[in-house]
């Protein structure tokens, strides 16, 4: 249950926003000055962004039956953990910018267990969706990385090509073409290929699901 002042928050946030502060500035200040919780405060931090930007990543967004013919680049780690996150019971909430992100304050900390059934839902959404090929790219530095490879290789699925690389972010920030499947802001608005919310597909797709839109607290707040 969002409280009002959480309401108040974001509308003095993205007031802050529009005005050019840097964001980690204020952040605290905003977060003190109405006792935010710590997921109050990660949601904030993760889902509120400058108005233009929204609308930039916005129409970079794609649909499942739009990602046909192209070849779908994923990170794997930040869409498994959304969906991790929303498993283990820790708030997932649509952004401004349209994507579905998780309010956890520490994303790393979830434990190998915890990724099982995540993977299995990501295989099962490749398989039904139309694109030509996967690629999945997994940190090396992630602990995790290999044995969720070795998860992903197993089901032995049709043009899905998995890689252990030194940065994710990186790496999905070059790309130019098809289509890029992940959280991250700075990917979403630097990348040159379109977007695609895998993790909110696969929560979708799966459960139903209800979450906080933080765009309809815009409304709210005016």
């Amino acid at each position: 249950m969002i409280k009002e002042n959480f309401v108040s928050a974001l509308a003095d946030y993205i007031y802050l926003i529009r005005r050019g502060y840097p964001e980690r500035l204020f952040l605290q200040m905003v977060s003190d000055h109405y006792r935010l919780t710590a997921t109050e405060r990660s949601i904030l931090y993760r889902g509120a962004a400058h108005p233009e930007m929204v609308k930039l990543s916005r129409i970079k967004l794609l649909t499942g039956e739009e990602l046909s013919g192209k070849t779908l680049h994923i990170d794997g780690l930040n869409v498994l953990t959304t969906v991790a996150s929303y498993l283990t019971g820790i708030p997932v909430f649509m952004a401004m910018d349209g994507v579905v992100r998780d309010a956890a304050q520490r994303r790393g900390s979830l434990h190998q267990v915890q990724y099982e059934l995540p993977v299995q839902l990501f295989s099962k959404a490749l398989s039904n969706l139309p694109q030509e090929m996967a690629v999945v790219y997994l940190d090396k530095k992630a602990a995790i990385s290999k044995k969720i490879a070795k998860w992903l290789m197993a089901k032995e699925a049709k043009n899905v090509k998995v890689l252990l690389v030194d940065d994710a972010d990186d790496a999905l920030m070059k790309l130019t073409y098809g289509a890029i499947a992940t959280s991250d802001r700075l990917v979403i608005t630097d990348a040159g290929a379109d977007i695609f919310d895998l993790a909110s597909y696969i929560l979708h797709q799966n459960f139903d699901l209800k979450i906080l839109d933080l765009n309809d607290l815009i409304s709210i707040a005016g």
